[in-house]
């Protein structure tokens, strides 16, 4: 990206991994769609929204695993009719590629995630991980073979260095984005 080409994200400035996913995950048709719901069954006035994106924000925290987070898609949202209401969030359709801004509290990462739409059941595999620490990002990335690469554009410039197999020895200190591929 030169200097000029974009005021969003400015040369030398700061811009969060959320915003550069939102812009390059981008999807023509809605991924998901998300409605607030009462567990009481109270009826609520409320509209369905829909994202057209394929980058995921989780909630979930560190104990959970992100195939759990994905099945019950649930963040308590607020207090109302004596509840809390939870959005419940679906797959509207089986993006190429989804990308996960795992927040503060990463959560487990499957080898492969399992997506259900209305009418549909498809296998994600893990792919990359991306990571953030001292104003810096770096990244491994796992091959069809489950070999992990680890990239560092300071240390390591345009080459990826081999770590080995096997993604229990996957590290999840600052971890910040897991990337998955549709099978």
């Amino acid at each position: 990206m030169t200097r000029s080409s974009s005021s969003e994200f400015v040369f030398g400035e700061y811009a969060s991994v959320h915003s550069v996913l939102q812009k390059i995950l981008k999807s023509s048709r809605p991924v998901t769609i998300s409605e607030r719901v009462c567990p009481q069954n109270h009826f609520l006035h409320e509209r369905v929204t829909s994202y057209n994106g394929c980058d995921i924000v989780t909630h979930a925290d560190a104990e959970t695993s992100l195939q759990n987070y994905v099945n019950n898609f649930n963040v308590a949202l607020g207090v109302a009719c004596d509840s809390t209401l939870l959005p419940r969030t679906t797959f509207v359709q089986l993006p190429p590629l989804l990308a996960f801004d795992l927040g503060r509290n990463v959560p487990k990462l499957p080898a492969t995630l399992r997506i259900t739409t209305s009418n549909d059941q498809s296998s994600y595999v893990l792919k990359g991980v991306v990571y953030y620490a001292h104003n810096h990002f770096t990244c491994r990335v796992i091959t069809n073979s489950g070999m992990i690469w680890f990239h560092d554009g300071i240390f390591t410039g345009r080459n990826l260095v081999p770590e080995g197999s096997g993604l229990e020895n996957l590290p999840s200190d600052n971890a910040i984005v897991a990337v998955y591929l549709h099978r």
